[in-house]
């Protein structure tokens, strides 16, 4: 009985790894394409706690002046952080 129940819960064990393993590989496909379009901005200063809307201002500072780029509509801020 005790046995059959360890065999059972051997096999229970492995089919949860495989699910596991599955879905780590759906989280991993779907934030590599959510992040498809990020653009990240190196060597822009800022401080820790800096409103969105001043780094907002940064940025588009350096892709007009710097990048020469037209103005852009709209940032999308949902996912913005600054990294040093």
């Amino acid at each position: 009985m005790l046995k059959s129940e360890n065999e059972s819960l051997k096999k229970e064990n492995q089919e949860m790894k495989k699910q596991i393993h599955s879905l780590c590989s759906k989280i991993d496909s779907l934030e590599g394409h959510s992040r498809r379009n990020n653009l990240r901005y190196l060597g822009i200063s800022g401080t820790s706690g800096e409103k969105w809307e001043d780094t907002e201002q940064k940025v588009r500072h350096f892709i007009k002046d710097t990048l020469g780029l037209p103005d852009f509509e709209h940032v999308d801020n949902r996912k913005s952080a600054q990294s040093g």
